[in-house]
């Protein structure tokens, strides 16, 4: 009797906490009667991805704030504060945005069996979570394309960073307007998502609105700038080996061309890596997203995975640019092993006084 009346306590309780969470939808009683699928996941599923976040958002957090103090040091003097670099830094500060406004959330409701911190926390780390998402996606654009106008005017190209901060302020903007603001004044809406571990945008059991706003979120966020990446870097494959071939041989105060393409081409391989990642991470969940607003079913444990995979983009681009470049290495070397020793000059000279060395120019 013990065993009957304590399941009943926890069916009752359970019960209670999806007819909460149904409240935060635009049709409840719809809501509620989807929700009830969830209570079919066992406590094991709820501790395991709360130990999973818990892990990898530590780690993504930790190395994200470490690049950023990097960044920064790195870039107190005009001559290392290049465009690349500046725009690298609102990469990484994205990424941090996106685990802020993610990962604390769904670590609490993890342990919780499902959300449990109320409509109002749900749509704050939405909002904040997402404006880093479509942040991220436009910065790598922003990077793309400043790599693929290098390659066609190696010699003649230089980006301005007057330019790079207005561009990148603009992508800010956006941002925060399409996951922050628009929601506000009806277009759309956030609620918990998949196992209700999380909070995205509504797209399902949502009104014609919630399913625009999503169709907008996927052109915006995902689709368009997809394409575009995948093309301006189709480009730079295509005109790289020509504008080695012809400016290999030139020679820039003293010193042989190739190094300095050697070094064009390693930044833009790094950039391609975290393309790809960013793809990977991210179509799974917006494939479901897709098949879920043409009113098909899509099972809630595929859909947590999408979310986690999604989140695992916050330490990815990360690990990318601290494993391919030995500069940055070097700096994050300096914050552990020899804390007072500063950073190598960006650049050295030679027998004849001329500048010689570019690679601390652009981590």
């Amino acid at each position: 009797m013990a065993n009957i009346t304590k399941a009943k306590e926890v069916l009752t309780e359970g019960m209670k906490k999806l007819t909460q969470i149904s409240k935060m939808f635009p049709y409840p009683e719809k809501a509620l009667a989807s929700l009830q699928d969830v209570r079919k996941f066992s406590e094991t599923w709820y501790l395991v991805f709360g130990i999973y976040t818990a892990v990898s958002g530590t780690f993504a957090v930790i190395l994200n704030v470490l690049l950023i103090v990097v960044y920064v040091r790195f870039c107190r003097s005009k001559a290392r504060a290049s465009a690349y670099n500046l725009s690298v830094l609102n990469l990484i500060i994205s990424d941090l945005l996106m685990c802020i406004g993610s990962y604390p959330a769904m670590v609490h409701s993890a342990f919780n069996h499902g959300w449990a911190l109320g409509a109002v926390v749900c749509q704050v780390c939405a909002a904040v979570s997402n404006t880093g998402a479509l942040a991220q996606i436009g910065i790598l654009l922003e990077i793309a394309f400043g790599r693929y106008y290098h390659m066609q005017k190696m010699s003649k190209y230089r980006a301005k960073k007057c330019y790079t901060v207005f561009r990148l302020s603009g992508i800010w903007a956006i941002a925060g307007i399409l996951a922050g603001a628009v929601p506000l004044f009806g277009f759309g809406s956030f609620v918990p998502d998949a196992m209700l571990i999380s909070c995205s945008f509504n797209y399902n059991n949502g009104t014609k609105v919630d399913m625009a706003y999503c169709i907008l979120l996927l052109l915006v966020g995902y689709i368009v700038p997809s394409l575009a990446l995948y093309l301006l870097y189709l480009g730079v494959m295509s005109n790289n080996r020509t504008s080695i071939d012809n400016l290999g041989t030139l020679r820039v105060h003293g010193r042989r061309r190739s190094t300095l393409t050697a070094r064009t081409r390693k930044l833009t391989i790094t950039v391609m890596i975290c393309v790809v990642a960013f793809s990977v991470s991210w179509t799974p969940y917006a494939v479901g997203v897709i098949i879920s607003l043409f009113q098909a079913k899509v099972s809630r444990l595929y859909m947590t995975f999408a979310v986690l995979l999604a989140k695992l983009s916050t330490g990815m681009n990360a690990v990318i640019y601290a494993y391919r470049s030995s500069v940055l290495r070097e700096h994050l070397k300096q914050l552990f092993v020899h804390p007072k020793l500063r950073a190598r000059k960006c650049c050295t000279k030679d027998s004849n006084n001329l500048t010689t060395s570019h690679k601390n120019m652009e981590l």
